[in-house]
């Protein structure tokens, strides 16, 4: 009899130091796993920053940008817009260009579409020109 609990004593030992190496491992494991995560929800959130970016400035695009340059106000900022947990700001600058070849110069705007979620932002620019 005396053999027999000894046995159940040895298995119960031993089961106690599976658990206790398989805690061990899992549990750096498990963090890798949960970064992982994080990481790839903050990847979606930006792409869709940038999704939201593009079609913005294809929408000024279509419109030639006739709303930014065009406009009675004065000033360089688009009103925001806000999609969700996003808020997208526009921004735009007049910068003027010599051609090298005649020294005429014109005149071009660097658009900045600017979006930001939490304490986070994605920027996309583009350069057009009021006589494109």
């Amino acid at each position: 009899m005396s053999g027999i609990k000894s046995k159940m004593a040895m298995s119960l030992l031993e089961v106690m130091a599976a658990v206790l190496i398989l805690g061990i491992v899992v549990a750096p494991l498990a963090s890798f796993f949960i970064m992982s995560n994080q990481r790839a929800r903050w990847t979606a959130q930006e792409r869709r920053a940038l999704s939201l970016a593009e079609a913005h400035i294809e929408e000024l695009r279509q419109e030639k940008f006739a709303s930014l340059f065009l406009s009675e106000e004065e000033g360089s900022e688009y009103p925001s817009i806000t999609v969700g947990i996003y808020t997208i700001y526009t921004e735009y600058e007049e910068i003027d260009v010599e051609e090298p070849s005649s020294g005429k110069t014109f005149r071009v705007y660097q658009v900045v579409v600017r979006v930001e979620w939490g304490n986070r932002q994605v920027r996309l620019s583009t350069i057009s020109s009021v006589n494109r």
